[in-house]
Parts: C-alpha cells; structure tokens; sequence
C-alpha cells in the first residue's frame, strides 16, 4: 500500500533571470549572521543552487494509502469534508489512524527513483520528511508515528538520500512545521503563541536531527502560516544553520518561516502556491 506520489518539477531562477527571486543584499563575512533579518538576509544563495535550474519536489506519506483527494486528507475528514467522508465510510475504514501501519511502501526502491530523476535531468530533488499530519518519514523520536515504527520499519529519508547523492543530485527536505492535531502545538496556539512548547519540544530538536543527520542542500519549510516568525524562533534557527551548522556552505532556505517572512526573507522566495516569480501578484 501508499504508493501514490505527488510529484512536482522546481526550477531555480538566477538573480539575472527573475530579479526578485533572491535576497540581493551584500555580503556578510562568514560566521556572522546574527539572528536578525538584516543580517540573515544578506547572505549569498550558494552558487549551486544558482545553476541548478530544474528539481523534483515528492510528496509521500500516510495519505498515500487512501489514495483520495489529496495529502490534506485527515484535515480535510476532521473537518467534515462529505466527500472524504464518504470516501472512509464506503471503505470501511475508521480513522485516519489506520493508515500508517498499512503505509508499508513495500515496492519503494529508491534508486529506481534517483535514476528516474537523475535521467529527466533534475539536479536535486525536495522530498517531504513530515507534512502537517505530523508522520515523519524518519526516526522522529516520537514513537508510533514515524516510519521506522510503523509501517515501512524503515528511514524513508535516509535511504532515498543516500539513492539521490549516488546519482550526483543535490538533496533536500521539506519539513512541515506545524502539526494540525498536535496538542502541544494546539496548546500553544489557545494562548495566542505566548508559550513555544511545541516549538521548543519537537520543531528545534526535528530540524537539528535533519541537518545533522542527512545534512540537506535545501531546507522547504512550510505550515508556519498561522503564527509569527517569533514563534517559531525562524530567525534564531536559521543564524545556527548558516553560521554553525554543517550544511552552512551548502543550504538553501525558503521564505515559509511564519506569517511575516513570506515573499520577504530567505534565501529564495515560494511566496504562496503557484508563485511565479517572473511575473506579478
């Protein structure tokens, strides 16, 4: 089961080519982008990124078990949707909870995968590592909701990283911030964002293993609409990935760091879906 794939081509703009696209501020020495966005902001996009032209982002989950509407899913169900929830009913089916031990991924084979890439001729590939039903395709520390306990048994992430590098692609991670149904998360936001439990407890700790762990050349955050860059503490994390991190050279972050960064900080801008940066919004 769950082998349907959200697949989308990305394709990289140099500064010359879409003139926003990018921070274009001067340079800051080296080790020295305090937690600030003047600071971080003016850091140089690496130049791979700057010639990568053409990437592959996947999307693969929990929601590929169902196989319906769209990765959205458990919202959409937990919010009434008639026709997800007809879909359950007419499936037998009782909860979203289900799917991930049935998420087995048994005819994953990521080096099929990479050469597939590889030969459309993508030069990195963007690959979810959790969206925002908070099911991390790596070994999250949360345990019976991540891919090594259930399901596949396996580290998704880390074995396509390893497909994706053999084939000289870059390799990147998306990573959800927010988790829809995440007490922790909920709790915080009930008290206006006051607190950063959630942020402190699984958002630090998740994006650190990432880096360190599979050491990504893009970071895509996303789910980070509903509260402040504060919140999250965006700004203090990225100051660590670019001054002490061990992709500091190498990464490149997107806009998606609260509510207050979009289309403004990053270090390439998504702005919202369907952005295209060469013509106006």
């Amino acid at each position: 089961m769950g082998l349907l794939l959200l697949i989308i081509i990305l394709q990289t703009y140099s500064i010359e080519e879409s003139g926003s696209f990018y921070s274009q501020a001067g340079k800051v020495n080296y080790n020295n982008y305090a937690p600030d966005w003047v600071y971080l902001d003016a850091r140089p996009a690496p130049k791979w990124y700057d010639s990568g032209k053409i990437g592959i982002f996947v999307h693969w989950g929990p929601y590929a078990v169902p196989c319906y509407s769209s990765e959205w899913f458990w919202f959409e169900l937990e919010n009434g949707d008639e026709k997800v929830k007809n879909f359950m009913a007419a499936n037998k089916y009782d909860s979203y909870l289900e799917f991930p031990s049935m998420f087995t991924a048994e005819l994953f084979e990521p080096d099929k995968w990479a050469k597939l890439f590889a030969d459309a001729g993508a030069r990195y590939v963007v690959f979810t590592s959790k969206h925002h039903d908070g099911f991390a395709l790596f070994p999250s520390g949360r345990s019976n909701w991540n891919s090594v306990d259930v399901g596949p048994k396996r580290d998704i992430v880390g074995a396509l990283s390893e497909s994706i590098r053999k084939h000289n692609m870059k390799f990147g991670l998306y990573y959800s911030l927010y988790e829809w149904f995440n007490k922790l998360y909920r709790d915080d936001r009930k008290r206006d964002y006051t607190t950063t439990n959630y942020t402190d407890t699984i958002v630090w700790p998740d994006i650190k293993y990432l880096i360190n762990e599979y050491k990504p050349s893009v970071l895509w955050s996303d789910g980070d609409r509903e509260a402040s860059c504060t919140y999250w503490k965006s700004r203090e994390m990225l100051a660590w990935i670019y001054n002490e991190s061990p992709v500091r050279d190498e990464i490149v972050v997107n806009d998606r760091w609260g509510h207050d960064s979009w289309c403004k900080h990053g270090d390439f801008y998504n702005c919202d879906d369907g952005f295209n940066p060469g013509k106006d919004t």
